[in-house]
């Protein structure tokens, strides 16, 4: 059966967006080099997907949690040494203190506010002691992730995401003692552009990626970072 059976066209189209796009991939290995910087050996990272994590990443042990079981099936088949389980961020099926590293890359801000504490306290439970927590979420500053909340009803929890709201969280989980933060890259008109022709090849040509590298390091000098794409959050048990 072909794993991605039940995906949709667009599913499709979406994730080879994600890993054909040379400066794209750039921008995603530096986040998970920051929140890998440990070199954790057992790891879990809700809300999967495709497995994606795994292009950037080579941890000894990965396990993966998702609610599709058509990406789950598509990972399955790609990342046949590690495993990936069908399940709820907000009641994980593991028991505590089982994972050096627990993280989720823009999972969060699909919950509901009522949901977003108890993954979180999830996802602290099955952390081991000493080990780390990090989420990786779209920051409701950005100019074009507001906008995209304003006009995608899927991604109106963005409009909750902010460094404030996450920390609050991790001190309430009792884990501020270490913690650290960032804010990483913007979105520029041209990231916008290459969602929108994510099926065209000039996209994946060397000199529309060096076009794109070249005007994020101008937009990174002038725009001040609070506005800036994605808030990545690191905190020890």
């Amino acid at each position: 059966m072909n794993p991605f059976s039940r995906h949709t066209q667009r599913d499709i189209n979406f994730f080879r967006w994600r890993i054909d796009t040379p400066h794209l991939v750039s921008q995603i290995q530096r986040l998970y080099d920051f929140i890998f910087q440990g070199r954790p050996d057992v790891v879990l990272d809700i809300g999967c997907g495709e497995g994606l994590s795994l292009r950037y990443t080579t941890p000894l042990k990965y396990v993966g949690v998702d609610s599709s079981l058509g990406r789950l099936r598509y990972a399955s088949v790609q990342y046949k040494n590690h495993s990936f389980v069908q399940g709820d961020g907000t009641c994980l099926p593991f028991s505590n203190e089982r994972f050096d590293l627990v993280f989720c890359k823009g999972t969060l801000h699909h919950l509901s506010k009522q949901e977003i504490f108890p993954m979180m306290k999830e996802m602290e439970r099955v952390c081991k002691k000493g080990g780390w927590v990090a989420i990786i979420e779209p920051n409701t500053y950005n100019l074009s992730f507001f906008l995209l909340a304003l006009l995608r009803k899927r991604e109106r929890g963005i409009l909750n995401c902010t460094s404030t709201f996450f920390l609050k969280y991790f001190e309430t989980l009792g884990m501020g003692r270490e913690i650290r933060w960032r804010y990483d890259g913007t979105v520029t008109p041209l990231r916008v552009m290459t969602y929108f022709f994510r099926n065209r090849e000039f996209i994946r040509s060397p000199w529309f990626s060096n076009l794109w590298k070249k005007i994020d390091g101008v937009s990174n000098k002038i725009i001040p970072e609070r506005f800036w794409t994605n808030i990545v959050i690191l905190a020890r048990k």
